[in-house]
């Protein structure tokens, strides 16, 4: 039996797929986002920002930005992923035997 020319299967998990860079954003606006916001609200006490609807918004803000980043990025890399299997799919069609 001949090897395969294939290379091997990819992950198709988006999330292991998705480029670091806008992952580790989006991370770190979720995570500095929702401190601001807490402290923004009176949650977590003892600082300047405590207590303080500006903090609260921009913190919610930047925890959304976050999220939408992520989101966005995510369904670009399952679109990429569906596009390789469906260039994958085509490419294994052309190239089986017919068998006659």
């Amino acid at each position: 039996m001949a090897p395969s020319s294939t290379p091997k299967s990819r992950s198709t998990n988006a999330w292991l797929r998705m480029s670091p860079m806008p992952r580790a954003i989006g991370a770190v606006m979720l995570v500095i986002g929702g401190v601001w916001f807490f402290q923004g609200i009176g949650v977590s006490q003892g600082s300047e920002m405590s207590n303080n609807t500006g903090w609260a918004v921009l913190g919610g803000a930047i925890a959304i930005g976050g999220f939408v980043l992520l989101y966005r990025q995510n369904k670009i890399t399952k679109a990429m992923i569906d596009q390789e299997q469906a260039e994958a799919a085509r490419a294994a069609e052309v190239t089986e035997p017919d068998g006659s």
